[in-house]
């Protein structure tokens, strides 16, 4: 398990999540604004319109969605993560 974390930190840049200028953080919050442009425009309007940020959302790039997580649900969610990456 350990060396599929380490591969999913390397080849998919998951590490950048972490790196110190948050690189990988704010490019995963503008795929998050594109697919949300895409798929859910009226979410993201009313979000912007209530003077927002999509950065409300950085916490869960960086604990990998296990922020706040019930714990019979975050054993399912890091074997995703881990399966999927």
């Amino acid at each position: 398990m350990f060396w599929v974390l380490v591969g999913i930190m390397k080849f998919k840049k998951w590490s950048e999540v972490y790196e110190n200028d948050l690189s990988g953080t704010k490019r995963m919050l503008e795929v998050l604004r594109d697919l949300m442009k895409d798929n859910v425009l009226k979410i993201l309007d009313r979000i912007e319109n209530e003077g927002w940020d999509l950065t409300i959302f950085a916490q869960y790039y960086v604990t990998i969605c296990l922020y706040n997580c019930p714990n019979n649900l975050a054993p399912i969610i890091l074997d995703l993560f881990l399966l999927d990456g």
